[in-house]
């Protein structure tokens, strides 16, 4: 999960890769110009993976563009009546 930071101008962008950039798996923007980014996805196999943040929008840099970045197993649940 990815949150711009309190302020932040852009929510992230996201691109992960399997050990080096050459091993790209996936891409993943902020739905919303500033919005969180969440991205359920398992690893298939043990080793290194890398992740490259960058704001969703080009240019935006300077002390207020900040991420929260938390990685780790996360908790999804179904509510098939919903549809949620």
């Amino acid at each position: 999960m990815v949150l711009p930071g309190s302020g932040s101008p852009a929510g992230g962008s996201l691109d992960l890769y399997q050990s080096s950039e050459s091993g790209w798996l996936l891409h993943r923007e902020a739905l919303g110009i500033a919005g969180p980014l969440t991205i359920r996805w398992i690893a298939p196999v043990d080793g290194l993976y890398l992740i490259r943040l960058k704001p969703k929008i080009n240019g935006v840099s300077g002390n207020n563009a900040t991420y929260r970045i938390f990685v780790g197993t996360g908790w999804w649940f179904n509510f098939p009546i919903i549809l949620r």
